[in-house]
């Protein structure tokens, strides 16, 4: 967790706290059941936190400063209130944090979705702030030389793809054209696919670069930059008075994904989608997920889908 390797002075008191929190932990009903590992995990993170909001360094220090230049506060979800002190520990900060460790993506699938308000995970948090309050003067400072333990370094810097405006080129125009200015067009079969492309578009290999999507639907056509991207399987979640097929139901059921697994919606339509206020009923599958997945949509994003957030690919 830190970048010296020889044991310092201040190392032996966390290693005493990160103990007594294991106690917490083992004891707490959100890690109920989990192997041991992992719940000695959780006290090392939380024992991290601490040192670096006493010494005023390190990964979480860099983290809440990531946080401020990208969204003008420090966490996501909770309410900054003026009982929030930047240089001591914060019971909000205690409660992302056990989100964070409980929300993550899968292999395979969509990630890991936690309640950042859940019951266990607040009781949980209180009995942690407690005990770091309790012992807080008495905690060394250390060398504020903790790794970036709370995300990947990358994985909050703004877009990996240079943007740009959608600017003129044949296909574009001729695309606008098609839908009336429209940047954003929704189509149903592979075969209307096809036909945009060929006959619309004049693609003349149209087949050749559209046989992948043969066995899919429901796709979503974006104008962006000076080419066409197209989303698979997404249509249904997007509501547009130009689309037809949009589900209220699945977009409040399923719509979550688009922010939460990786490749399942390019970023530019996701992004395109969140600015027109086209997915307002997608919603985390929590107690009111809607309104925290609407408020904090681009840390969710940017949270789940990794390298792939703002890559068009």
């Amino acid at each position: 967790m830190h970048q010296h390797n020889q044991i310092e002075l201040a190392d032996d008191w966390y290693v005493g706290f990160s103990n007594e929190l294991l106690q917490l932990v083992i004891a707490s009903d959100l890690y109920d059941g989990f192997p041991i590992e992992q719940q000695k995990m959780v006290a090392l993170l939380l024992t991290t936190y601490l040192e670096d909001c006493v010494a005023q360094e390190g990964g979480w220090c860099r983290f809440k400063e990531t946080q401020m230049e990208l969204y003008k506060r420090p966490l996501p979800f909770y309410t900054i209130t003026n009982d929030y002190i930047e240089d001591e520990v914060n019971i909000e900060d205690i409660q992302f944090l056990l989100w964070c460790f409980n929300s993550g993506p899968v292999e395979q699938g969509v990630g890991v979705v936690d309640d950042p308000f859940g019951d266990n995970l607040l009781q949980l948090a209180n009995a942690v702030y407690e005990l770091m309050i309790e012992k807080f003067n008495q905690a060394p400072i250390g060398l504020g030389d903790s790794f970036d333990w709370v995300v990947e370094p990358n994985q909050f810097q703004n877009h990996l793809e240079e943007k740009q405006e959608t600017s003129e080129s044949e296909v574009i125009t001729r695309f606008l054209e098609l839908t009336n200015g429209n940047k954003i067009h929704y189509v149903y079969t592979y075969k209307e696919l096809e036909l945009l492309f060929s006959k619309g578009l004049n693609f003349k290999d149209s087949k050749e670069s559209l046989v992948e999507l043969t066995d899919f639907s429901d796709f979503v056509v974006l104008a962006y930059q000076k080419r066409l991207i197209i989303g698979v399987g997404i249509a249904k979640y997007f509501s547009d008075t130009d689309n037809v097929h949009y589900s209220k139901t699945k977009a409040m059921d399923e719509a979550y994904v688009l922010f939460c697994e990786p490749r399942r919606c390019p970023f530019p339509i996701l992004e395109y989608a969140m600015n027109h206020n086209l997915l307002a009923d997608a919603s985390l599958p929590i107690p009111n997920g809607n309104q925290l997945l609407l408020e904090n949509w681009d840390f969710i994003a940017r949270w789940y889908l990794g390298d792939f957030y703002g890559v068009s690919y």
